[in-house]
């Protein structure tokens, strides 16, 4: 959309064919205020820094911040075995970020809460960016993230509540609360679902 994006990264491996095995990729990719839009979920990212850390076979995000709709969001997390797993089997990886905002406004990510689609395929065209991003999609419809979540603030339509806390694994299935926990109308609630 806008903004900078900038590589800086080295490769060893095949360049063709599927045995990633032997791969490794050392680098990274670093963001400025840019903008993206991811197209299956309809949500579109501004104001994105930082750096995303490719390390042997693992993804590491020691940082980023970034906008959507009226929410500011700062992100950590790491993939491992990521260069593997995204190369032959892209729905295996688990995606593990901490997710901190000082106010999230739920309705920006409302998307996210329903049954995953399969998003929309990039034309079925042979070129390494096409191959790419068709995996990129795989890895987010039918992969696992767990997710950390901390606000001091969330807000969803009528609904406020603060001193949010917590653990959510979304799967291609299921979203599976493991700990929940918020301060809503001079009370607290807790949740543990297993």
């Amino acid at each position: 959309n806008e903004g900078r994006a900038i590589v800086n990264a080295r490769f060893e491996g095949p360049i063709a064919g599927t045995d990633s095995t032997s791969s490794q990729v050392d680098g990274y990719l670093r963001f400025v205020n840019a903008g993206v839009t991811y197209v299956p979920r309809a949500i579109t990212v501004t104001n994105l820094d930082g750096d995303l850390i490719f390390k042997n076979k693992d993804l590491i995000v020691p940082g980023i911040t970034m906008s959507t709709g009226k929410s500011n969001l700062r992100v950590n997390g790491k993939a491992e075995n990521f260069l593997s797993l995204f190369n032959i089997s892209p729905e295996k990886l688990l995606l593990s970020w901490n997710v901190s905002s000082k106010e999230l406004f739920l309705e920006d990510y409302k998307s996210f809460l329903g049954k995953r689609g399969k998003g929309g395929s990039v034309r079925s065209s042979k070129t390494a960016l096409s191959k790419a991003s068709n995996k990129i999609d795989k890895m987010f419809t039918d992969g696992n993230v767990h997710l950390t979540l901390s606000t001091p603030a969330l807000h969803y339509r009528k609904f406020d509540a603060t001193e949010v806390n917590a653990a959510i694994l979304l799967s291609n299935e299921v979203v599976d609360l493991e700990n929940v926990s918020f301060r809503h109308a001079d009370g607290t609630v807790s949740l543990k679902v297993e």
